[in-house]
This record gives C-alpha cells, sequence and structure tokens, in this order.
C-alpha cells in the first residue's frame, strides 16, 4: 500500500481519519480512494479521488447529505455509526441522483425505512430507479427551506451541474454550502481539506482536468450557478470529490467562473480541419479550402492526423468557430484518426459551431456520408458534404472554392 503523506502540511497528523469534524454539527463522512485511476470509464484519476458525504445535526433533526460509492459501503456504515444511530437519520439530501454521491442510499433505506429523501423532483425520479425501491420524498426547488431546528437549509438549483436535477444546499446559519460536483476535484486526500493540501501545483492540475472534463461543457450553467451564489455568505464549500474547500473558497469559485467565461479575444474567425490522406487527394482539397478561407480572412489550422497530435486538435476545437473533416474512404468508412477526434466530442461544446466534412474517395464515398451523420448527432450547423473521386481536376476545384465559400457564408452567420 502506498504512503501518502504528499498531501499534508503536519506528516505526523493521523491518516486514514475515519471522520471529521467541520463545524459544530458538521461532520464529514466520505471515503477516500488512493487507488482509483479511471472514473467513469472516460476519465482519468491519477490522484485518486474522494467520495463526499456529509452529516448536519440539527437541535431537532439530523440529515445525510449526499452518500459514497456502493462499493464503500460497510466502511461508510462504519462512519455513520460513530456518529450516529441510523435509526436518528431524519434526511438525505441528495444533490443530483448520480451513482457515486447516491450508491449507498439503498442500503441506509433498508435499514431505516422512515427516512425522507430530498432532492429535485427529477433527482428523486432518478433515484428511484437507480434504487429500484419506494421511499419517503420530499421535492425541493428554489429557496424551498429544511429546518433541522438551529440548522436551516436553503435549496438552490443548479442545473446540469453536471446532471440535469442537480441542486446545491446551503446551510445559511453556518455559512456552508453543499454543492456536490461543482469545485470538487478528482484528488484523493486522507484529510481532505483545502488547508491541507502542501502540493497545490498537483492539485491544481487535478482540479483542471476535472473542471475541463466535468463542468466545462456546461459551462453556462456553472455561470448562472455562481451568479445566484456570489451574494451569500459562504466560508466553506463542501464538494463531492476532492478537498473540502474551507480555507479560501472564493478563489477556486471564482475561478471557476473565469474559467466559465474565457472568451476569443479577437473578432477574426477560427477553423481548424483535421484531416487523413491516403494518396494525397484529400491534401489537395485541404491546400485549396485553406487557402480560399484565408482569402476571406479567416484563420485556419491543418492537422494531419496520421502525424500532428490528438490532444492539440482537441485544444484547437475548444476555441475554433469552426472545424472541416476531410478524410477518403476504406473500406466503407472515413478512417480511425477522424473517429478518434469525433468519439471525443459532446454537442454540449460544440453545438453551436459550424461543421462539414469533405474527401476524396475511389468506390463508393461512403465515409463522408458517416462522419456528416455524426457531425448532425453533434448538433453542429452543418452544410452538405463534398466529396469527389479520387483526384481533383481543374474543374472540380471549381468546385472545392464554392464548397469552401458556402462554409465562410455559414460561419458568418
Amino acid at each position: 500500500m502506498p504512503v501518502y503523506n504528499r498531501i499534508y502540511k503536519d506528516i505526523e497528523e493521523v491518516v486514514n481519519v475515519k471522520t471529521m469534524k467541520l463545524k459544530d454539527g458538521i461532520y464529514w463522512i466520505g471515503s477516500v480512494d488512493h487507488e482509483l485511476r479511471e472514473f467513469d470509464v472516460v476519465l482519468h484519476a491519477k490522484y485518486g479521488t474522494t467520495y463526499n458525504s456529509y452529516l448536519v445535526k440539527g437541535s431537532k433533526k439530523t440529515a445525510i447529505i449526499d452518500t459514497v460509492k456502493h462499493t464503500k459501503i460497510d466502511d461508510y456504515l462504519d462512519k455513520l455509526k460513530d456518529l450516529v444511530d441510523i435509526k436518528d437519520v431524519d434526511y438525505i439530501i441528495i444533490n443530483h441522483a448520480e451513482p457515486d454521491h447516491t450508491g449507498s442510499i439503498k442500503k441506509l433505506l433498508e435499514l431505516n425505512k422512515d427516512i425522507i429523501v430530498v432532492g429535485s423532483r427529477a433527482a428523486l425520479s432518478n433515484l428511484k430507479e437507480i434504487t429500484n425501491m419506494e421511499f419517503n420524498e420530499f421535492a425541493v426547488s428554489e429557496n424551498k427551506t429544511l429546518d433541522l431546528g438551529d440548522k436551516v437549509f436553503k435549496f438552490i438549483s443548479a442545473p446540469n451541474l453536471h446532471w440535469p436535477d442537480t441542486i446545491y444546499s446551503y446551510l445559511e446559519t453556518d455559512n456552508v454550502i453543499f454543492t456536490c460536483d461543482s469545485f470538487g476535484s478528482h484528488y484523493g486526500m486522507d484529510i481532505p481539506l483545502q488547508s491541507k493540501i502542501t502540493n497545490y501545483e498537483e492539485y491544481m492540475d487535478g482540479f483542471h482536468y476535472y473542471f475541463e472534463k466535468i463542468l466545462l461543457p456546461f459551462k453556462s450553467f456553472m455561470i448562472r450557478a455562481i451568479n445566484k451564489i456570489e451574494k451569500l455568505d459562504i466560508d466553506m464549500v463542501c464538494t463531492g470529490h476532492g478537498p473540502i474547500l474551507d480555507e479560501d473558497p472564493w478563489k477556486i469559485i471564482n475561478y471557476s467562473k473565469e474559467l466559465s467565461l474565457v472568451n476569443k479575444t479577437n473578432s477574426i474567425k477560427e477553423v481548424v480541419i483535421p484531416y487523413v490522406t491516403s494518396y494525397g487527394y484529400t491534401t489537395v482539397l485541404v491546400n485549396k479550402i485553406k487557402e480560399v478561407l484565408e482569402n476571406n480572412k479567416i484563420k485556419v489550422s491543418t492537422y494531419d492526423m496520421t502525424y500532428d497530435d490528438l490532444d492539440e486538435v482537441m485544444l484547437a476545437l475548444k476555441s475554433c468557430d469552426g472545424v472541416l473533416f476531410g478524410s477518403p474512404t476504406i473500406l466503407g468508412d472515413a478512417l480511425f484518426p477522424l473517429w478518434q477526434i469525433l468519439i471525443r466530442l459532446n454537442p454540449y461544446e460544440q453545438g453551436i459551431k459550424k461543421a462539414s466534412v469533405f474527401g476524396s474517395y475511389g468506390w463508393s464515398g461512403e465515409g463522408i456520408k458517416h462522419v456528416d451523420e455524426r457531425l448532425k448527432q453533434l448538433k453542429y450547423k452543418t452544410i452538405e458534404p463534398f466529396k469527389l473521386k479520387f483526384q481533383p481536376s481543374d474543374d472540380e476545384l471549381v468546385e472545392v472554392e464554392k464548397y469552401a465559400l458556402s462554409f465562410v457564408e455559414l460561419l458568418n452567420k
């Protein structure tokens, strides 16, 4: 088992804490997974992660906020029992229904059928499909409250961060907000506190990757959510993953807004052209299209995907205005290097952009049609694709020019 002293300011502090008091009546009861390296199949987690769950004990009622992944249930129940009898838990608040945060709820409900589950109407509906059981429920919406006695929650709708059913739970009596995936990171810490991070560069590396992959596709929703909480008194952000923001929460909140607001600093349109060529014929098309676009004062970046770096192309696609994919057809399809790009894209980021596909073929040219169908799945605004057989003639290059000009027209709409 690796030793994880790198994250502590004081290495003599006890590691592998079971529970952690954050404020009077507020406790962290989550789980740590240092071994995790892949999350949700498609995400890397090179620093591991935490599954943060919280217990809030009011003078009259007790609530759990989010739970942990189902694989951590035994450890989780041990932690919970250190602080409260499960029979004395009145509420479970779910900030969204994603299984890594709700995976233990079914067991808790089996142990105490009187628990009331609190969440958005959509989250409660999702949870029923996840647990395959009925339960007591309390649906909340914007500004609705839940009174635990001397502690009162106010709920804030925060859809699509990063599930449609998301809420934030603001404990207004204690200036603490529970935000689930927002402002979090896949960064495993035995004492998951911002104030205990020593390698901040490493933490920010994990934060950036998490934000880019999970939250940036929903940046407009992130801005709206932050606008809602900016006037609240907040001195602690209890996240769903990674360190709790106990030292300077607004540093991460404001930085998240800054990342979400990034816009191009000039008015010049930018087009990315990733392409593959077998015999050089598609390259001829690329060069002609590039010439036409540049003559119309459009910045063009071309990438031969046989040689160029995939990560560099993916980065360029985040900020460009339009993309043109070029490919021959081999064995009835476009070539794999282009599909490597296309399967990594999503309509939330790309749907506002313009796109098309072109290429040379020798037999039937289905590859162009298949890519065009994928562009429509991604919600791009498109023009008719362009294809020709083998090497373009002078007359066909005139048609290529017309195709490029029609894309210029689309870009300027």
